[in-house]
């Protein structure tokens, strides 16, 4: 198809191919440290796959990127991980990192396919989302048969449909009564209250065992912020007397969640 009118790579192209780039660069770091520690076979089975797919698309992307006369992006490396560090996540914590990770996957191919124009990149793409689908599939799976995947709330059926009858509706209802929470906004809710409680665990480690103090003085503010938004989350789901995840802290290593409580009560 493209070939013919010898059709070049886009800028919404390059950019997608750019990010994915980074993305799977930094996935490797990531995936390679909790490889090391990951003992439920289940689990690393997930982790194995990821970075298969993960070489798998850098090959893609530099042949992409190579055959446009592109540099090659700079990405993470080798360098910016430690081999044989501690542990610093439990298995459990690693299945929901790759688990929510997934899904991010899945919303970025399908924006890439959207937004890409060549028939190969799309179809490239294409393959990724679907790799991605399975990846998903395969983490909530393992998730469910442990009993460790939280589910978002039930709701009881309404007796019948009903319409929206004035603006207040979009306003929440804050000047009058409070209204309740529609789906859309608790599944908003639930699935970004998930990510909070991942970032948080996530920041929390990783502010323990980063070198710089630049980078330790920007993650101690991202800890908080997150625990800002798990706090209010989870008040918007109480109100609703609506279930909430549960936090993934104490799945941190416990000496270093020590270590940072106590930085934090010091400071």
């Amino acid at each position: 198809m493209d070939s013919v009118h010898n059709a070049k790579l886009t800028s919404a192209e390059i950019s997608a191919l750019w990010s994915q780039y980074l993305n799977e660069t930094a996935s490797l770091c990531i995936h390679n440290h909790m490889m090391e520690h990951l003992e439920d076979r289940d689990i690393r089975g997930a982790f194995e796959y990821a970075i298969s797919l993960s070489l798998k698309h850098l090959d893609k992307i530099k042949e992409f990127l190579t055959g446009e006369g592109f540099p090659i992006p700079v990405g993470f490396s080798e360098k910016d991980w430690t081999p044989n560090a501690p542990r610093l996540f439990s298995d459990v914590l690693c299945l929901n990192y790759l688990n929510i990770m997934s899904i991010h996957g899945c919303h970025g191919y399908a924006g890439a396919i959207t937004t890409s124009t060549r028939y190969d990149i799309r179809e490239y793409f294409t393959g990724c989302n679907a790799s991605a689908v399975e990846l998903c599939n395969k983490t909530k799976d393992i998730l469910l048969e442990k009993g460790l995947y939280y589910r978002p709330p039930v709701l009881t059926p309404p007796k019948q449909a009903e319409f929206v009858k004035n603006d207040n509706f979009l306003a929440g209802g804050w000047l009058e009564e409070k209204r309740p929470l529609s789906c859309i906004e608790i599944t908003d809710i639930y699935f970004n209250l998930k990510k909070s409680i991942l970032g948080k665990a996530i920041g929390v480690a990783f502010s323990q065992v980063a070198q710089s103090k630049q980078v330790q003085k920007f993650l101690h503010p991202a800890v908080n912020m997150t625990t800002k938004h798990i706090d209010m989350f989870v008040d918007l789901l109480n109100k609703e007397s609506l279930p909430a995840p549960s936090i993934l802290d104490a799945k941190v290593d416990g000496l270093f969640y020590n270590n940072f409580l106590c930085k934090l009560l010091i400071s």
